[in-house]
């Protein structure tokens, strides 16, 4: 009985495997074809083929090596979850460099950083390039007016939809700003 099961198994394995292959072969002649109804009408065979066909996901195994990564084959409807586990949180001072830089990830979001102000410099526009003790450079990008000197506290902040706000510390004022450096 055990070894009916065994070579059914093994059987639908390649099967699965050659579906795939099938698919690309059929998918490209589809898109050889000239007329767009009839291009359109074979696309839709090969899709109600696949929908009365089981789902065949593959999903990668954690390994101890590289060597010993296997792949198997899951029959679901339902797509497997990873099994991939989750990265170390950084530190304080890796959010704060990466503060302002392109879309963070939501679990090392910090909403606001503060630093003493190195240099400040106006462009052509009478726009603001303030460098702070940290590094980073800030670019006024509004055309509201803030007296920023060198030794001032500034305090940068999140904004609503991926903007920053940076003002000085004790006061209300606040420009827009961007981050260049």
């Amino acid at each position: 009985m055990h070894l009916k099961i065994c070579a059914a198994l093994l059987l639908l394995t390649p099967a699965a495997f050659a579906n795939t292959v099938d698919l690309k072969t059929q998918l490209l002649s589809c898109q050889q074809i000239a007329n767009e109804e009839q291009r359109l009408s074979c696309f839709d065979q090969i899709v109600t083929q696949l929908a009365a066909q089981p789902a065949v996901t593959v999903v990668p195994e954690v390994a101890a090596t590289p060597e010993a990564a296997i792949t198997r084959v899951v029959e679901s409807p339902v797509i497997a979850a990873s099994t991939q586990t989750e990265t170390a949180v950084p530190d304080k001072q890796q959010l704060t460099d990466k503060f302002g830089l392109k879309k963070p990830n939501p679990k090392e979001v910090i909403e606001e950083i503060s630093s003493k102000v190195t240099a400040v410099e106006l462009d052509l526009r009478k726009k603001l390039l303030i460098t702070l003790e940290n590094g980073q450079q800030w670019r006024q990008i509004d055309a509201d007016h803030l007296q920023v000197n060198v030794g001032d506290v500034c305090i940068v902040k999140r904004g609503a939809i991926g903007s920053f706000l940076l003002g000085l510390e004790g006061a209300k004022k606040r420009i827009r700003v961007r981050r260049v450096e």
